[in-house]
């Protein structure tokens, strides 16, 4: 098994600097029965519809390098996350608005798990992960 402390986990210096555009829209829509806002990410003649609601917890996306996470994505789970939003639909568009993938939440069901399913099985051992210098 391995440990990843993911607030350590950043894109390369700079990387937040690009032009990233994000702006919460006004508008709602419900998706999965929860009230959401968009939020729109413009980058690179790309744009990025999400529509994010609050109350279920903290947003992280799962990159197991978070060198090769998209800037972008990452600046918009910053900012979701500081905001406590959750996102339940993305729709990424083409530079001319065509839509070119569509990710949606169809149902959320809330519920408590058994702590027991995040015991290490007996047996495991820690993988160290080595350390690079340049």
């Amino acid at each position: 098994y391995m440990e990843m402390d993911f607030n350590e986990m950043t894109p390369p210096e700079g990387a937040m600097n690009k032009d990233i555009d994000i702006q919460k829209t006004g508008k709602t829509e419900t998706v999965a029965g929860y009230s959401c806002d968009q939020f729109v990410l413009k980058q690179e003649g790309k744009e990025f519809e999400f529509w994010a609601t609050k109350g279920l917890g903290k947003f992280m996306q799962m990159q197991m390098n978070a060198r090769q996470q998209s800037p972008a994505l990452k600046k918009l789970e910053k900012e979701l996350t500081e905001k406590g939003y959750f996102p339940l639909k993305m729709v990424q568009r083409d530079a001319s608005g065509k839509e070119e993938m569509l990710m949606q939440a169809v149902s959320v069901e809330k519920k408590s798990l058994s702590s027991e399913l995040f015991v290490i099985p007996e047996g495991y051992q820690k993988m160290e992960m080595p350390t690079r210098s340049y």
